[in-house]
């Protein structure tokens, strides 16, 4: 990193090879299919103010708070008030219930605006734990080197964001 920071380009490639494919995992949670563009423009940022890589103390970190910026400001743009389809939603509720049984007709009771927006008013720091886990299938060591958090932490946060979902549905689903 410290190479990279000083011009090394050689150096600068291979920070890029080892973390390209998390920063498209990591923007793939907020806005799926333009995570590439999402992350060939954190690629960019970084490159251009590539001196300061000197002063970052946990680069996983570092790097999903950037990508994390770069696509809520995306988000912001681009897709306000969108809902998700049927298809969607079931999709999340059965990533995010593994092994719950979903109570017979449930979903035709759910509105799909009304999860998304559950699970989008859930505190960050449950709600990305649970996409990243969830929905991008990143291993709970990974998410919680990715969040700079210990192993526990990250199972707990998993832990309590999916109660709370739970809760906030109503108590739709099975233990």
């Amino acid at each position: 990193m410290k190479r990279a920071a000083e011009g090394d380009e050689k150096a600068f490639s291979e920070l890029v090879s080892a973390y390209n494919e998390r920063l498209i995992k990591i923007a793939r949670v907020f806005v799926g299919g333009e995570a590439e563009d999402i992350a060939q423009e954190v690629w960019l940022k970084i490159y251009r103010y590539r001196e300061k890589l000197s002063e970052v103390e946990n680069l996983d970190k570092w790097l999903y708070l950037v990508v994390r910026r770069r696509c809520l400001d995306e988000l912001r743009k681009k897709h306000a008030g969108r809902s998700i389809s049927y298809e969607e939603n079931v999709t999340y509720i059965e990533r995010f219930f593994k092994g719950g049984d979903i109570l017979e007709g449930v979903m035709d009771r759910l509105d799909s605006a009304a999860v998304r927006e559950r699970l989008e008013a859930l505190e960050e720091v449950f709600k990305i734990p649970m996409l990243l886990y969830y929905y991008q299938d990143i291993p709970l060591q990974e998410v919680a080197r990715i969040l700079g958090v210990s192993y526990a932490t990250a199972k707990r946060r998993l832990y309590t964001g999916r109660q709370k979902l739970k809760k906030s549905l109503g108590g739709c689903f099975n233990e």
